[in-house]
């Protein structure tokens, strides 16, 4: 089970007034059955199980089902410590430690590939030779802003510091520059830089002398008279490091860009990857005044009992505040976070036909999903 941030709010408990049917369901039975979003219980008799403390009480709680989510999802043990992970000629060599972790494809996060001779590039001159058509700066950059963009009579510039993330190369600009200070005084300086836009759209200027950590995101036309940038020194999403098919073989990754998982565990943003699942889950909310998130996978068990009156409070009713929280985005954004990994001891209250794996409520059941393996071609 993955459970997100919330914010306490002054929602009054909905459970006094919620009607409850005397029919359980799992969760594929209830979704053919019924149309979310739902009001649900677990069933009492599943609940009698040995819970961990935490994901007990959220399951204790009535539950608004709110929309189903079905996806590719990387599964990867946090490597417990950053001075660990070296290269040699034998590879990567880290110390696995930590809580599991599931990615979702669809994460908006940006990755490297941690093997060996791993060396990014460490200069916009360097970078400058390469010519990428985007690149991703994993630290902060500094750089020249125009001050007023509509005055070109005395273009003057402002020195500023841009944040972490992907920006678009255009071209080389050599010239003077004239800009403010940060104590308001006015210089000119004979500059070269490369012509980049930040993802928001702002122009800027980024002087050849800077250093950082720089990566390619897309390289220009590969018949262009540029230097050729090192594999490693690329940066991926998901979804191109699926698309690639590196995942055949045992990858350490590195986040470069992108939020950490919100629960507490030692993640030190540099992970082993160890299985891709696909996987059928449920976004959720408790309904007892935290607004707490929960990813439920869909199993044959638990069972849970729908209320018979949870649609009527839903649109003009009590629930309703409850219902826009989850429309207002903050669902779609949590179904795409890092999330922690959480096994609880349920068991059936009916005996199921062939063997039954436990549930794994995480947003990625890799008990239950067949792993989803990238086949490639071999010489006979």
């Amino acid at each position: 089970m993955a459970s997100g941030e919330f914010h306490p709010v002054s929602v009054p408990r909905p459970s006094s007034a919620l009607l409850w049917s005397e029919k359980s369901l799992n969760l594929e039975a209830l979704l053919k059955e019924s149309t979310l979003p739902v009001v649900v219980k677990m069933n009492a008799a599943d609940d009698s199980s040995k819970l961990k403390k935490d994901a007990g009480t959220l399951l204790q709680q009535p539950l608004l089902l709110f929309k189903e989510s079905k996806g590719f999802k990387v599964i990867a043990k946090n490597v417990s410590s950053l001075v660990a992970v070296r290269t040699s000629r034998d590879g990567v060599q880290y110390r696995e430690g930590g809580a599991t972790i599931v990615i979702p494809v669809q994460y908006p996060g940006w990755f490297r590939v941690l093997e060996e001779d791993t060396v990014p590039i460490l200069s916009v001159s360097n970078l400058a030779r390469v010519m990428p058509t985007s690149f991703l700066s994993a630290k902060r950059v500094p750089g020249f802003s125009l001050l007023d963009p509509l005055n070109r009579k005395d273009i003057m510039y402002e020195r500023l510091e841009f944040p972490p993330g992907v920006f678009t190369l255009h071209s080389v600009f050599e010239d003077h520059v004239k800009y403010t200070t940060t104590k308001n005084t006015v210089k000119r300086k004979l500059l070269r830089c490369l012509v980049c836009v930040t993802g928001e759209g702002l122009d800027l200027l980024i002087p050849f002398d800077v250093t950082g950590e720089f990566y390619v995101v897309e390289h220009r036309n590969p018949n262009a008279k540029t230097a050729k940038a090192d594999k490693n020194a690329c940066a991926y999403t998901l979804k191109q490091l699926i698309a690639m098919g590196v995942f055949t073989r045992p990858l350490v990754l590195k986040l470069l860009i992108g939020d950490p998982p919100s629960k507490p565990c030692g993640f030190t943003g540099v992970m082993k990857v160890v299985d891709i699942v696909k996987d059928w889950t449920v976004i959720a909310q408790t309904l007892d005044g935290n607004r707490k998130l929960l990813e439920l996978p869909v199993l044959p068990f638990p069972e849970f009992a729908q209320s018979t009156n949870g649609k009527d409070l839903l649109e003009p009713g009590s629930l309703r505040a409850e219902l826009n929280h989850l429309r207002s985005g903050i669902a779609d954004q949590y179904a795409k976070e890092i999330k922690v990994k959480t096994s609880l001891s349920l068991k059936p209250t009916k005996p199921q036909a062939g063997e039954t794996r436990l549930p794994v409520l995480n947003g990625a059941s890799a008990a239950q999903d067949k792993p989803f393996k990238q086949k490639t071609k071999t010489k006979k």
